[in-house]
C-alpha cells in the first residue's frame, strides 16, 4: 500500500502566488512550507493562479493526463520569474502525476530535481515530503530497502518542523514496506501510529489509505474478517473526499480477501469495479494488480479462456510499466509481477497449450538482462536488435543454430498467491525439451508426493544449496546497514578442511550423549561431518545430542567467529545440521528433473544439452545429478546453462574469432589479498593467501603461453585496465557471495596504493574488492569470450526472476559470451587440478562445454567426491 497517490484539499491560493489573506493547504509538507511565501510574495500572476487551481483539482479527480499539462505551464511560468518555490511546487505534482501514470523514471526525475531545490532554497519542510515521495516510489519498484531509507529520511525532516499530516503520511507508508517484506507486526505497529496522528491532524484522505493499510496486514495475518472492516471503513472514508484511485486500490483489498475465504463471484465483482476505476484515472499499476487478481478466479470457476484473455492484459500493462527503469529497478519490479506469469502458464497448460506456456515461461524470465545485452550488441552495430518476445518457431530456431537440446525448467506453486507476500511450496514443475530438429516435448511433474510422504521440498534437496554451503544467518542490524558493504554481507566458511569425527555412543533412556574426536577425512557414509577452520580442527566437540539412525548423515557446522582458515577461496561461518544422504539427494533430484525428459536427451555425449533453469533451481548441481545406477549426468552428457533462450541468441550474437592464448589472455592468481571485516564494526583481517591459485595460474598462463599476474602486481586498476582488451580471463582468487542484493558479489583482486586516483565509474575507497554492481557500473565492454572465476561461490547471489543477480550476470551483460563460475566453496588443489586440466582440453579444440566436461571426468577419477569436481557450471556459448 503506497502512497501512491497523494490527494489535496481544493485551495483557493496558489503557492506561486502573492496575497493578502491567510492560505491554508491541506496536503504535502511542500505545499504546507511554501505558502508562507505565497503570503509575502506579492505581484504574481493571476494566469498562474488560475493554472495551479486547475491542476490541483484535476489531480485530486484522477485527471491525471490533464494535469500534467496543466502543471508542466504552472512549471514554465515559475522558471520565467524565477520562482524557485514555486518551481518544487510544479515539479512535485508532475512527479506525482508521471508515478499515477506508471511513468516511473519520469517520476523520480522530478522528484530528485525537487530535491536540489528544497535543500538549495532551505525548504526543509519540502524536503521531507519529496523524501516521502521518492520512499512511495520505491516501495512501487519493489526496491524495500532503498524506501525504508528513503521514509527514515524524511521522518527525521518531518518531525523537525511539525508537520502531523505528513508525519502520518510517512509512517503509513513505513507500514505499507514492512507489510510488503512480510514484516505484518512491525507494519501493524506504524499504521496505528499513523492512524493516531493522522486523525490528530484531520486528514481525512490519508485516514482512508491507513486504514486500508491495517486492512491488508490483517488480511496477510489470516484475521479475514476484522480485514474486511478496516477496508470497508476505509471505503465510506475515501468515497466522501472523492479519491478516486485509492478507492480502486481500496477494493482490490476486498476482492483480494473474498477471494482467500472462497466467495469469488464477490470478489470477481470488486475487481471487476477496481479495474474501472484504475482505467479511469489512467492507473496502470492499479490496473494490472486488478487484472491479476479476475484471472485465477476464472480459472477456479474453469472459464480458461477469460483466465487466460485476462492474464495476457495484465502482462502486457506491466512490461509498458517497465519501460525506462534502470536494471536494479526492473529486476525489483519484475519479482512483484512474477506471479502473473506463473498463472498464466498454468492457464494454458490447463488447456493444453504447452507449447504457448513455453512462450510464456520464456517471457517472465531475465527480461532486465536481455534488454541489457540488446542494448550493448545495438552500440556495437548498425543495426538495432529487437526484443520482443520470443515465439515458439524463435524458440526453435535457437535450438537449430545452437545445436543443442535446450531443457528449461519453471517452477509451479500450490495455488494462486495474489500477494507476493504468501509463501506456498513449490507443487510442480514444468519441463519443456526442444532439441535440434524443433521437436518439443513437454513434461509436468508433481512435487506434492515430495512434502507429502517425506515432508521435504525440492529446494531442501539441492546439496550445495542446504548442506555443502550453508546460508548464514539473518542479521540483525537495521536495514539500512544492511547492503553497506561487502563486509557487511558476506558470507559463508570455504574451508578445505573436512574433520572425520569417531562416534563414541552413551544410549539411555531418554538421550544419547556423543564425544567425539575430530580429524581431517572426506564425506563418508554414517559419519557426522564437521567444517572448522584450520586453527580450529584439533577440538573436541562433546556432548552432541544428535540422534544417528541408519545410513542418515548430519552436516554439522561450527559458529561464526573462527579465524580465516588459510586455504579457503572466500570465508565465513555456520552453523546447522540436516538429515540428508548427499547420494540420495542427487539421485532424487536426477528423478525429478531429468527422468522425465531423459529419453528425449541426445544419446552422445558430446552433443550439447542446454539447461534453463528457475529460482532456486539455479543451484542444483546438474553435472552430478545421478541415475539410478549411481552414474553422473556429466558422465552421459555436455552441459552448460543459461538465464533464458533469448539470452542465449543474444550471446551467440557476438560474434567474434576465437583465440586461445598471447597476450589476448588475461591469467590472475593469488593477488596480494585485501582485508576486510567478518563483523560489522570489527577490525579487518586480511584474507589468507591461495597458493593452490597461484599454482594454478602459473600452469594455466604457461599453457597459453603468457604471464601469469599474480601477488602485488594483480591491483584492481591494473585488471580493470587489461580486461576490455582480453578474449580470456581468469581470475583464481577469493569470492565473496551477496545473497541479499546480489550485486556486492566480488572478487578479491590486490589493493590500490591509498594515493591513486579512483578508477572509471569507482563507488568510493579503491579496497581491492571487484563486485557485480561495479562491473556493470563503469561500463566495461568487454569482448572475451570465457571469463573464468575460479573461486567461491560465484555463480550465486540474489535469486530473482532475471536469474542470479552476481557476478556472472554482470559479466554477461558486460559483453562476455561464456562464463565459468562455481555454485559453492571450492577446495583449492581440485580446484587447481580441474582449472589446469579444462584449459589443456580447450587447446585440443575449442568446444568450451566438451572441454569442462572431459576436465570434470579427469577430475573424478583422483578426487571422487563431487564437491571437489561439480561446483563448476559454464553459462552461455560452447564454442
Amino acid at each position: 500500500m503506497g502512497c501512491r497517490f497523494h490527494r489535496l484539499n481544493f485551495v483557493t491560493a496558489t503557492l506561486l502566488f502573492s496575497l493578502t489573506s491567510s492560505i491554508q493547504v491541506v496536503g504535502t509538507g511542500l505545499i504546507g512550507a511554501a505558502s508562507v511565501s505565497a503570503q509575502t510574495t506579492e505581484n504574481r500572476s493571476k494566469e498562474a493562479l488560475l493554472l495551479y487551481q486547475a491542476g490541483t483539482q484535476q489531480y485530486n479527480q484522477g485527471q491525471f493526463r490533464e494535469a500534467l499539462q496543466t502543471f508542466q505551464k504552472v512549471l514554465a511560468l515559475a522558471k520565467v520569474k524565477g520562482d524557485r518555490q514555486g518551481e518544487t511546487v510544479a515539479l512535485n505534482y508532475i512527479g506525482l502525476v508521471y508515478f499515477n501514470l506508471g511513468q516511473y523514471p519520469q517520476a523520480l526525475n522530478c522528484y530528485n530535481q525537487t530535491l536540489v531545490i528544497t535543500k538549495k532554497i532551505g525548504n526543509k519542510a519540502g524536503e521531507g515530503a519529496t523524501l516521502n515521495n521518492i520512499g512511495a516510489l520505491y516501495t512501487t519498484l519493489g526496491q524495500y530497502d532503498q524506501a525504508l531509507k528513503f521514509f527514515y529520511r524524511a521522518l527525521v525532516i518531518i518531525k523537525q518542523v511539525g508537520d502531523k499530516a505528513q508525519q502520518g503520511k510517512t509512517l503509513t507508508g513505513i507500514g505499507s514496506v514492512y507489510n510488503n517484506m512480510g514484516d505484518y507486526n512491525q507494519a501493524l505497529k506504524f499504521f496505528k501510529q499513523a492512524l493516531v496522528i493522522i486523525k490528530q491532524a484531520g486528514d481525512k484522505a490519508q485516514q482512508g489509505k491507513t486504514l486500508t493499510g491495517i486492512g491488508a496486514v490483517y488480511k496477510n495475518l489470516g484475521k479475514y474478517h476484522q480485514s474486511l472492516q478496516f477496508f470497508e471503513q476505509a471505503l465510506v472514508i475515501i468515497n466522501q473526499v472523492g479519491d478516486k484511485a485509492q478507492q480502486g486500490k481500496t477494493l482490490t483489498g476486498i476482492a483480494s480477501t473474498y477471494y482467500i475465504l472462497g466467495q469469488y463471484p464477490q470478489s470477481l465483482s470488486f475487481y471487476k469495479q477496481a479495474r474501472t476505476i484504475f482505467k479511469e484515472v489512467g492507473n496502470k499499476t492499479g490496473e494490472a494488480t486488478a487484472l491479476t487478481g479476475m484471472g485465477p478466479i476464472y480459472y477456479l470457476l474453469g472459464k480458461y479462456a477469460d483466465a487466460e484473455q485476462t492474464l495476457f492484459a495484465a502482462i502486457k500493462v506491466m512490461e509498458l510499466l517497465r519501460n525506462g527503469l534502470l536494471d536494479s529497478d526492473k529486476i525489483s519490479m519484475f519479482e512483484t509481477q512474477a506471479v502473473t506469469y506463473r498463472l498464466l502458464q498454468q492457464t494454458l497448460i490447463a488447456q493444453k497449450k504447452t507449447n504457448a506456456a513455453l512462450e510464456i515461461s520464456e517471457r517472465g524470465r531475465a527480461r532486465a538482462i536481455v534488454e541489457l545485452l540488446s542494448s550493448r550488441i545495438s552500440e556495437s552495430t548498425a543495426n538495432k536488435v529487437t526484443i520482443k518476445p520470443l515465439e515458439i518457431r524463435q524458440i526453435q530456431l535457437v535450438a537449430k543454430k545452437q545445436n543443442a537440446t535446450l531443457v528449461q525448467y519453471s517452477i509451479i506453486y500450490n495455488d494462486f498467491p495474489l500477494d507476493a507476500n504468501q509463501k506456498w511450496r513449490p507443487a510442480a514443475i514444468l519441463i519443456w525439451a526442444i532439441a535440434p530438429t524443433g521437436e518439443v516435448r513437454f513434461r509436468l511433474v508433481d512435487l506434492n508426493p515430495l512434502w507429502q510422504q517425506q515432508k521435504t521440498t525440492i529446494r531442501q534437496l539441492i546439496p550445495n544449496y542446504s548442506n555443502i554451503v550453508m546460508e548464514h544467518p539473518k542479521s540483525e542490524q537495521k536495514v539500512s546497514n544492511a547492503s553497506n558493504s561487502v563486509v557487511a554481507i558476506v558470507q559463508r566458511s570455504r574451508n578445505d578442511f573436512w574433520i572425520e569425527v569417531a562416534l563414541v555412543l552413551i544410549v539411555s533412556a531418554s538421550i544419547i550423549s556423543i564425544a567425539a574426536w575430530l580429524w581431517r577425512f572426506r564425506c563418508s557414509n554414517n559419519t557426522i561431518l564437521a567444517e572448522v577452520s584450520r586453527k580450529s580442527r584439533w577440538l573436541i566437540i562433546s556432548l552432541l545430542m544428535l540422534l544417528v539412525a541408519g545410513s542418515n548423515k548430519f552436516l554439522l557446522l561450527l559458529p561464526q567467529n573462527e579465524p580465516i582458515a588459510d586455504s579457503d577461496r572466500g570465508l565465513g561461518f555456520v552453523f546447522k545440521a540436516q538429515k540428508f544422504s548427499q547420494s540420495d539427494r542427487l539421485k532424487q533430484l536426477h528423478k525429478l528433473l531429468i527422468e522425465p525428459i531423459a529419453d528425449f536427451l541426445p544419446k552422445d555425449p558430446n552433443a550439447h544439452v542446454i539447461f534453463i533453469p528457475q529460482s532456486f533451481l539455479f543451484l542444483v548441481p546438474f553435472p552430478a545429478l545421478q541415475d539410478a545406477n549411481g552414474k553422473y549426468l556429466i558422465e552421459k552428457h555436455t552441459i552448460l546453462s543459461a538465464p533464458s533462450i533469448q539470452v542465449l541468441d543474444l550471446t551467440q550474437k557476438r560474434t567474434t574469432g576465437i583465440f586461445y592464448g598471447g597476450s589476448n589472455a588475461l591469467i590472475v592468481g593469488n593477488p596480494t589479498m585485501p582485508s576486510l571485516a567478518t563483523h560489522s564494526g570489527e577490525p579487518e583481517q586480511k584474507l589468507p593467501s591461495l597458493p593452490g591459485a597461484e599454482q594454478e595460474a602459473i600452469a594455466i598462463a604457461h599453457l597459453l603461453k603468457t604471464q601469469a599476474i599474480i601477488g602485488d602486481r594483480a591491483t584492481k586498476r591494473a585488471i580493470l585496465q587489461k580486461m576490455p582488451s582480453s578474449r580470456i580471463i581468469h581470475l583464481a582468487t577469493h569470492g565473496l557471495l551477496d545473497e541479499l542484493r546480489g550485486m556486492n558479489s566480488a572478487i578479491a583482486l590486490a589493493p590500490d596504493p591509498p594515493s591513486s586516483p579512483p578508477y572509471q565509474g569507482g563507488r568510493g575507497k579503491v579496497n581491492g574488492f571487484l563486485t557485480a554492481e561495479e562491473i556493470l557500473d563503469t561500463k566495461i565492454k568487454l569482448n572475451a569470450e570465457l571469463v573464468v572465476l575460479s573461486a567461491c561461490d560465484t555463480g550465486r547471489g540474489k535469486i530473482t526472476g532475471d536469474g542470479i543477480v552476481g557476478l556472472s550476470r554482470s559479466l554477461i551483460s558486460a559483453g562476455v559470451k561464456s562464463v565459468v563460475v562455481s555454485l559453492w566453496s571450492v577446495p583449492d588443489a581440485p580446484t587447481a587440478f580441474l582449472m589446469t586440466e579444462f584449459y589443456r582440453q580447450m587447446q585440443q579444440q575449442p568446444d568450451k562445454a566438451r572441454s569442462l566436461r572431459k576436465a570434470m571426468l579427469t577430475t573424478m577419477k583422483q578426487h571422487p567426491n563431487p564437491k571437489d569436481w561439480a561446483a563448476f557450471t559454464l553459462i552461455g556459448q560452447a564454442d
